[in-house]
């Protein structure tokens, strides 16, 4: 078996071979540390059914297995293949040649040009880089070749949020939304790609619908939370400040040591003149962590910015403000 599998890594699953081959062929490969073989073999599983859970979870397997150097530093193979130019790109962007990884996934497109993960890959590896105009190209020849993958979807609405084009964003998780309505990932994103527009209304819509599907969703809770400040920030109005306290504190009430969490909780605090409590929150969280540089400086904007409030604080509790 283990010659048979030395030479013939495809032989086993030719084209047209189901998801079950693909992965029965990956588990052989890797019983014999071919890990990177059997990543391979995973991959062209999921690209007949991209949401199979199982291929997901032995190709994780494996990539944690390469992580070793010393495993990664002795891979080889024959890149003149499409198969094993993309599996020794998924090595190197796992190990951090990110240039050689670029390289090997070109080759495999220009072996295979419906390689599906050879593009999605090379798309994920650009982002690593922050090239993500030449990455959102690859997510759209992977996703022409795939529309309903969900999960490329999600990645290239990310990488067009971080080059500033949020409506063409949006765009993208309603269409992840129009194949699962339930994407809590999609609904979330969709929300803070409306936030960065300032379309805060809206963006508090997403994240209830998030909420919908899972109400212990902390990062829903948070953003949430964000949109209702910026939105009492912008019209002045109190009682949406005191709407962002409630999320915050259901978000807390997930992970009461989430500082993240706290540091906007605090601002919110200020913007309704609780310094006193703001302050408090800060000391949390240099409890928490006391090389937290925001907290700091927060706390010294307050005590810049509101002394007399400070004293009285002070002055009732005994204690003098706390100096880094």
């Amino acid at each position: 078996m283990q010659n048979y599998l030395q030479n013939n890594v495809t032989a086993y699953a030719p084209s047209g071979a189901s998801t079950a081959n693909w992965i029965e062929l990956g588990l052989n490969l890797s019983m014999f540390g071919r890990h990177a073989d059997a990543i391979g073999c995973f991959d062209r599983a999921l690209d007949a059914d991209f949401g199979n859970q199982d291929a997901r979870a032995y190709k994780q397997m494996c990539l944690e297995k390469l992580k070793n150097p010393d495993t990664c530093n002795h891979f080889e193979c024959d890149t003149e293949y499409a198969d094993m130019a993309y599996i020794k790109g998924v090595v190197l962007s796992e190990i951090g040649d990110y240039a050689g990884a670029l390289e090997c996934f070109d080759k495999a497109i220009g072996y295979d040009s419906d390689f599906i993960s050879a593009f999605y890959h090379k798309g994920l590896t650009l982002v690593k880089i922050n090239r993500h105009q030449e990455a959102i190209g690859c997510f759209d020849a992977a996703i022409a070749l795939s529309p309903a993958d969900v999960e490329m979807l999600h990645d290239k609405g990310a990488a067009l949020i971080k080059t500033g084009r949020h409506e063409e964003a949006i765009k993208c998780y309603d269409m992840a939304i129009e194949l699962k309505a339930d994407d809590l990932y999609a609904w979330l994103k969709k929300g803070h790609a409306l936030h960065k527009c300032s379309n805060y209304q809206q963006a508090i819509r997403c994240y209830d619908r998030a909420l919908a599907i899972d109400n212990r969703s902390l990062m829903a809770w948070h953003l949430r939370g964000l949109a209702l400040h910026e939105q009492g920030v912008a019209s002045c109005v109190t009682h949406k400040f005191e709407e962002a306290l409630k999320c915050f504190r259901n978000a807390l009430e997930i992970d009461p040591r989430d500082v993240d969490v706290m540091s906007d909780r605090a601002k919110t605090l200020v913007s309704l003149g609780r310094q006193e409590e703001a302050m408090a929150c800060l000391d949390k969280i240099i409890e928490i962590d006391k090389l937290n540089d925001q907290a700091w400086a927060a706390k010294g904007d307050i005590l810049k910015r509101f002394p007399d409030s400070i004293r009285r604080c002070n002055a009732m509790t005994g204690r003098l403000p706390s100096i880094r």
